[in-house]
């Protein structure tokens, strides 16, 4: 287990194991980590046959610019616009920290349908959720220490505006998943374990219904799981483990 240096802390969890439940291994999985490639989440996942997505979302305008300004359909596109992968891409497992909690209702809905064509039935999700504005919910970035531990440490810059929800409320903004498991923490804050709910060949469906933007992004060079390992706040993809 990686060590805890005096200027970071340590977080246990009783879900994040779950996780991995009904992944043979021998199966190679591909996860989508919506924050940094952080050195402890990269040495995590270097003992797992993966292919790892980080895109840090937390700072993209979409998020940060006021969210009510946008229409539905631009909001969705937008999203999906971030959200490119290689064709034939099936997320197993999502691992969306406290990104949740940083969009509104109508974000929420956008997010998770332009999220949900990359889906499978047996893709789960991890997150944090804040139900009430009595929780706080502290600016900081995760890395994974071990199956039940994780390394948190403050997230440089200004944090953006939050969007406590309800488990309720979240389940029915959130398409595309519904509740495994809610535990709460000490804090106030919920621990969830997300099931994909979605009807056997549903997200090749949505995926061939998206629409092609009008002036494609220029890819991204996916970088090497050294390059990654050395550069933590790289947005790409690399493949782990033997």
């Amino acid at each position: 287990m990686a060590e805890v240096d005096a200027a970071t802390s340590a977080q246990p969890s009783k879900l994040f194991a779950s996780v991995f439940d009904g992944f043979a291994p021998e199966h190679r999985i591909t996860v989508l980590d919506v924050g940094l490639g952080l050195p402890e989440s990269l040495d995590f996942f270097s003992a797992y046959r993966c292919r790892l997505h980080f895109l840090d979302l937390f700072d993209e305008p979409v998020v940060r610019d006021p969210q009510h300004e946008v229409g539905d359909a631009e909001l969705q596109q937008r999203f999906a616009d971030l959200l490119q992968f290689p064709v034939g891409t099936r997320i197993d497992i999502c691992l969306f920290w406290d990104f949740l909690n940083y969009l509104d209702k109508r974000a929420l809905r956008a997010f998770s349908a332009a999220l949900k064509p990359w889906l499978h039935a047996g893709t789960r999700a991890h997150g944090m959720g804040v139900l009430n504005d009595q929780a706080a919910l502290p600016y900081r970035e995760y890395g994974i220490l071990a199956l039940n531990q994780f390394k948190i440490r403050p997230r440089q810059g200004v944090q953006g505006a939050c969007y406590p929800h309800p488990q309720a409320q979240l389940l029915k903004h959130l398409e595309g998943f519904e509740m495994h498991r809610a535990l709460l923490l000490s804090d106030g804050r919920l621990e969830l374990l997300l099931d994909a709910s979605l009807e056997p060949g549903e997200s090749l469906e949505s995926l061939e219904a998206i629409e092609t933007p009008k002036t494609p992004k220029t890819p991204k060079t996916p970088k090497t799981f050294e390059a990654l390992a050395n550069d933590c706040h790289s947005i790409g993809a690399c493949a782990a483990g033997p």
